[in-house]
């Protein structure tokens, strides 16, 4: 997509069409009832592309929604966007995580839908337009949300392994002590 875009552009300067990006306008993307079910609903049509199952359908479109929720809550508290968004990221990553463990489903089928909501989109493409600081906007953000995504789905899984070598020990406890 971001070649073709790319290609695009390059044909419409080589044609001699004069393109400008407009800076985006500011969005309230405090989490209302309407925005939460569009993020949502983008995961959820996402996860139908991605051929995934209705429940798997169903945990991504919370999980966009709860990143949302996280998302616009740190910009509340004058979190960066970066910050914003490795939160939100993180947040994704260990619930995806403990889902996925617990329905036995990939945590990236969980996860690919959900983050789509925090996509640098308009950042990546004034970053292409425009380059210099804007890519590395796009960049910042595209690593705050991989690192995020990381670290979430690390941390579950090491409190999943150790919750179930716990567990072990408790059986074997009881299974030796009868």
């Amino acid at each position: 997509m971001i070649i073709g875009i790319q290609l695009a552009l390059t044909a419409a300067v080589h044609a001699g069409i004069q393109l400008d990006v407009a800076a985006p306008k500011a969005i309230n993307l405090a989490p209302t009832p309407t925005i939460l079910i569009a993020s949502g609903g983008i995961a959820v049509f996402f996860g139908i592309v991605s051929r995934n199952s209705p429940k798997t359908c169903a945990a991504s479109a919370i999980l966009s929604a709860v990143g949302l929720t996280i998302y616009t809550g740190a910009l509340g508290i004058d979190l960066s966007s970066y910050w914003a968004t490795a939160a939100a990221a993180v947040a994704i990553g260990v619930l995806a995580t403990v889902i996925g463990t617990l329905d036995r489903t990939p945590t990236l089928a969980i996860t690919k839908p959900a983050m789509l909501r925090l996509l640098p989109g308009i950042t990546l493409y004034q970053g292409m337009f425009y380059g210099g600081g804007h890519i590395q906007n796009a960049v910042m953000l595209a690593l705050a949300l991989a690192g995020g995504l990381s670290i979430g789905e690390y941390l579950a899984t090491i409190a999943i392994v150790r919750s179930m070598r716990s567990a072990r020990a408790r059986r074997r406890v009881r299974f030796n002590g009868r």
